[in-house]
């Protein structure tokens, strides 16, 4: 789960659906367990933790 959540967020940071799943989990709208759905988390490892917006915490690159 530590590795999952870092590139779920790295990942909605570019794809609106994961984007929107996590803010309904985020807001209590929905379960935490949506967050680990099989489309949700094909999505999240298709990403691979890449962002558009550049390297995440503890990346290499991050400063």
């Amino acid at each position: 789960m530590n590795a999952y959540v870092p590139r779920l967020h790295a990942a909605a940071r570019t794809d609106p659906a994961l984007g929107n799943a996590f803010l309904r989990v985020l807001n209590l709208v929905d379960e935490p367990a949506r967050l680990l759905r099989p489309a949700v988390a094909a999505a999240v490892l298709r990403a691979g933790g890449r962002s558009a917006r550049g390297p995440m915490p503890g990346d290499a690159g991050w400063a």
